[in-house]
């Protein structure tokens, strides 16, 4: 199971917050599907590595994706993989923070945030945050047509655009942690290959894992998907969920469910 947490496992908080504030419902269920064997689970965020380790320390055997794929981290645990190129993200870097200097100017109360291997312009909490939305599309076209050689892409979502690096996302994560529980399976003869692959988001960072999800079931990888988004927008996810985050929170406290309990619901 691959979740995404921002806007699917708990809600947008404050676009300053260092830390969100985890649900504890989504705590307990994600500790509740991470206590069975047969399960594995992995949380993905555009948060930095040391803010997921503080958001999910209660989760025992959780895995986690952050910076939307440049960083992962196996259940049980303490040492992150990075995916990305350094010297590659230090360059676009130098080239792209000029140009979010001067949307920043132009945003009265927007705030430029940088990350291990992205930049964050927030833009939420603009005095003006119609006319920002307006600027920070226009940063977005201006970085995607003048940077694409940098290897760099801009990403808005909600209240914020995100400029990372365009070779490593989380498909590219997703796939690497797929690899590794098949490479888990093979070694031991406790656990089995997984049969099953669910992966819920709700924008469109996670359209390529949705799209990733879909291949590797069509190319006989996986005996089923599911693959579910939370957005209204056309997606590549195979179902949509209306409910939010408290439909998530319900569909995944239905799968951590004992065997009896499922029959009789």
């Amino acid at each position: 199971m691959i979740v995404d947490y921002e806007g699917t496992l708990a809600s947008w908080g404050s676009p300053r917050s260092i830390i969100l504030t985890t649900p504890q419902r989504a705590i307990t269920t994600l500790t509740e599907l991470t206590d069975d064997p047969a399960n594995i689970v992995y949380v993905m965020s555009s948060r930095m590595p040391e803010e997921m380790e503080r958001l999910f320390r209660q989760v025992n055997h959780l895995g986690l994706i952050a910076e939307n794929g440049c960083f992962v981290r196996k259940p049980d645990s303490d040492e992150w993989s990075n995916l990305a190129d350094k010297n590659r993200i230090q360059k676009w870097k130098e080239a792209v923070s000029p140009i979010l200097a001067y949307f920043k100017v132009r945003s009265e109360g927007s705030w430029i945030e940088e990350r291990h291997c992205s930049l964050v312009f927030h833009h939420g909490s603009a005095e003006d945050p119609l006319s920002a939305g307006r600027l920070a599309a226009e940063c977005a076209d201006h970085i995607n047509d003048a940077c694409a050689g940098h290897g760099v892409h801009a990403i808005p979502v909600e209240g914020a655009l995100i400029v990372e690096t365009s070779s490593t996302n989380k498909a590219s994560a997703a796939a690497t942690v797929w690899k590794w529980s098949l490479e888990a399976a093979k070694q031991s003869e406790e656990l089995s290959r997984p049969d099953f692959l669910l992966v819920i988001g709700d924008n469109r960072e996670d359209e390529p894992v949705f799209k990733w999800a879909n291949k590797l079931e069509d190319a006989k990888g996986v005996d089923y998907t599911m693959t579910v988004t939370l957005g209204s927008q056309s997606t590549e996810a195979r179902a949509t969920l209306t409910q939010g985050v408290t439909g998530v929170l319900s569909c995944l406290q239905q799968l951590a469910a004992p065997a009896e309990t499922k029959t009789a619901a």
